[in-house]
């Protein structure tokens, strides 16, 4: 079901900080919006405000919603279960995907190196550890304890077959 987005009220949220809503907008103008925003029936937002948020900042006029009516205490905890319960892709994952990625496009590596800064945030947020390059120069020092010695080596090895 459709709701004019003007009409969902938005109101008492935990979040208080929405982030940065680019590669949300980017995903949603791609792929369109994977997963409604959650109302209940008197169009109070329950859950997906960044989802919401960025929908406004792209113009659009309405949103998909599902409707659910209930306790404030369950409203409370489908607030929180919806920001808290997701799991992030642990660094093999994370490594698989980039190569499948390059697998069905071959030109994401090029896009990848192009916008560098990007691709070494998304490794941090994905390992939750600072990305250490690869030496030119010198031989790689390999941190145990870190994963993106891997991923970037995923990223710079010849196309697999």
């Amino acid at each position: 079901m459709k709701v004019k987005i003007e009409d969902i009220k938005v109101k008492n949220r935990i979040r208080k900080d929405v982030g940065d809503l680019t590669p949300l907008k980017d995903s949603m103008k791609k792929y369109d919006l994977l997963y409604p925003v959650v109302v209940d029936s008197g169009n109070n937002l329950i859950a997906g405000e960044r989802r919401l948020r960025a929908a406004q900042e792209l113009g659009w006029d309405e949103i998909d919603v599902v409707v659910r009516d209930l306790s404030s205490e369950d409203t409370v905890g489908l607030e929180m279960a919806e920001n808290t319960t997701r799991k992030q892709f642990t660094a093999d994952e994370l490594v698989e995907g980039i190569k499948k990625q390059r697998r069905a496009r071959p030109f994401t590596r090029k896009i990848i190196i192009f916008f560098g800064d990007l691709w070494i945030r998304i490794v941090e947020i994905f390992t939750r550890r600072p990305y250490i390059p690869k030496p030119k120069t010198k031989p790689e020092i390999i941190n145990p304890h870190s994963h993106a010695g891997e991923i970037n080596d995923a990223l710079h090895t010849p196309k697999d077959d």
